[in-house]
């Protein structure tokens, strides 16, 4: 009998010391969660672009944009400063000479809308977000004549982003 009391302890004792252990390791892996991605929210409207907030770490960044205007929108990054940017002889910018050096885009923000995507600002600078929508004017708040297109990034739809190290 005594044999089967001690059997009873000791599998006992090893259950118990299998949980013990079991919630050891189910609290470690919970201590160092992944890290979250961190955000940027921008305002898009006419004719503003505003970005909170304007640094963030080097590495991956998820941007939102909340549309609050009438007109549609996008939302280019650009690695560089504003002055950099190379422009066309209407205003606005010029994507393709500028290629090289735009992380991406989010496109076609309808009005009231919100769209996000991540992006990789793994290089510590400058960079420029801007709109460079470009239509024939009442499309939207804008009512200049018939024969001018409106071009958000001449009517000021840009801002900077700085990007830090990782320290």
């Amino acid at each position: 009998m005594l044999r089967k009391k001690s059997f009873a302890v000791l599998v006992l004792l090893i259950l118990t010391g299998g949980l013990s252990l079991a919630a050891c390791r189910s609290t470690e892996d919970t201590t160092n969660p992944p890290s979250p991605i961190p955000s940027v929210d921008v305002l898009v409207s006419e004719w503003i672009v505003q970005p909170k907030p304007n640094e963030v770490k080097a590495g991956q960044v998820k941007i939102f944009i909340d549309n609050a205007g009438n007109d549609e929108h996008e939302l280019v990054v650009y690695r560089g400063n504003k002055v950099d940017l190379p422009l066309k002889s209407d205003g606005s910018v010029d994507e393709d000479a500028a290629e090289a050096n735009i992380v991406g885009e989010i496109s076609e923000i309808k009005p009231g809308s919100t769209k996000s995507k991540i992006f990789d600002l793994k290089l510590v600078g400058e960079y420029t977000i801007f709109c460079n929508v470009v239509h024939e004017p009442g499309m939207g708040m804008d009512h200049g004549s018939d024969t001018d297109l409106v071009r958000h990034y001449q009517k000021g739809m840009v801002s900077s982003l700085t990007v830090t190290a990782n320290n």
